[in-house]
C-alpha cells in the first residue's frame, strides 16, 4: 500500500541552470495494513519493506548554466532502517552529450557518496590531485581515464585492472597538480550503493558536471528507498 503525498513548492535556480517543479512527491510504501477482522492480536509488528521519497522533473539547461552546478532536497524523516538506496531515471549518454552526476546523501553533517542503484559503473568522475575516487574501485575491472578537451572527452589512457592503474597514479597525479589536463575517470566502484544512515533525518545534494553538450540535461525523478526496520500498528 503506497501513501503519496504532493509538496507544494517551486524552485529554480537560474544562475547554476537548474529548475525543479511543484510536483515533488513523498511515498511511503510498506506492507499492507490488514483488515481489523484479520488481527488477532493487540499489537501488530510489520517488518517494513521499503520507504521513499522522490524529487520529480528536475531539469538542467544550459543557457544560463556553469560548467559546475547542483541542487539540494528538503530534508526528511526517515525513521529507523538498515540501509538506503537510491534510484534515478539516468539515460545513456551519447557522443553529443558528456557529462557526470554525483550523488550524495547529507547524513549527520556529513556528505556520503552513493550510487544509484540502476547504475553499474561511475561515469566520468572528475580526478583531482592528491585525492581519492568518491568510491573503492574495485580491483577486478577495466579503468579508463579521459581528458576533457573542447570537442568533448578524449580517451586518454585505459588499465585493465586496479594495479595497472595504481601503477600509473603517479603520473596522472603530476598532471594534475600542473593543471595541464582536466581528467576524468570511469570505473565499477565497490560497496556503493548501500548506506546506513546514522542520522533519522537525510538530504540528496546532486552535482552536475558537464564536459561537452548543448542539450538540456533531464533527470525525471530521484528517489531514496529506505529498507529494513520496524513500524509497529496500535490498534
Amino acid at each position: 500500500m503506497a501513501e503519496e503525498t504532493k509538496i507544494s513548492r517551486s524552485l529554480t535556480v537560474k544562475d547554476i541552470g537548474i529548475v525543479l517543479d511543484d510536483k515533488d512527491t513523498i511515498s511511503t510504501t510498506a506492507r499492507p495494513i490488514p483488515r481489523r477482522d484479520e488481527i488477532k492480536n493487540i499489537q501488530l509488528d510489520s517488518t517494513v519493506i521499503s520507504y521513499d521519497f522522490g524529487i520529480n522533473n528536475i531539469k538542467f539547461s544550459y543557457n544560463n548554466a556553469t560548467s559546475v552546478s547542483g541542487i539540494i532536497s528538503k530534508f526528511i524523516t526517515i525513521e529507523n532502517c538498515d540501509y538506503v538506496t537510491l534510484i534515478t531515471s539516468l539515460k545513456e549518454q551519447s557522443k553529443d552529450e558528456q557529462y557526470s552526476l554525483e550523488f550524495y546523501l547529507l547524513d549527520n553533517n556529513k556528505e556520503v557518496p552513493i550510487l544509484s542503484y540502476n547504475q553499474t559503473q561511475v561515469l566520468y568522475e572528475k580526478l583531482f590531485y592528491n585525492l581519492e575516487t568518491r568510491f573503492k574501485i574495485n580491483k577486478n575491472y577495466q579503468i579508463t581515464i579521459h581528458e576533457k578537451t573542447k570537442d568533448g572527452l578524449v580517451l586518454y589512457n585505459t588499465y585493465a585492472n586496479y594495479d595497472e592503474y595504481l601503477a600509473g597514479i603517479n603520473s596522472l597525479n603530476n598532471i594534475l597538480k600542473e593543471k595541464s589536463k582536466e581528467l576524468v575517470i570511469s570505473y565499477v566502484p565497490f560497496d556503493a550503493k548501500r548506506i546506513k544512515p546514522i542520522d533519522n533525518r537525510i538530504a540528496v545534494k546532486l552535482i552536475k558536471r558537464i564536459y561537452f553538450g548543448k542539450n538540456p540535461v533531464k533527470i525525471d525523478n530521484i528517489i531514496v528507498n529506505a529498507h529494513g526496520g520496524k513500524l509497529n500498528w496500535k490498534i
